[in-house]
């Protein structure tokens, strides 16, 4: 599947009223997008391993930080 029309940008308040789900890949990034959801938004908030069974409340590793084997 061709991906290079996807891009990146900063999540913005009117994303929690706009989407269902919003999935962050860490807990600090969780903890970041709980303070910035509008109090009566829609949109549930969880973690991406919160969705694989036995990986609940785990952090996805960040690739940056483990050279060029953290991308495998």
């Amino acid at each position: 599947m061709a991906i290079e029309h996807f891009r990146a940008r900063q999540v913005t308040t009117s994303d929690f009223h706009d989407f269902d789900h919003v999935i962050a890949l860490d807990n600090q990034n969780l903890r970041d997008l709980m303070a910035l959801r509008p109090a009566k938004a829609a949109a549930k908030l969880s973690l991406l391993f919160d969705h694989v069974a036995g990986r609940t409340d785990e952090d996805v590793a960040a690739a940056f930080y483990g050279g060029g084997d953290g991308f495998d």
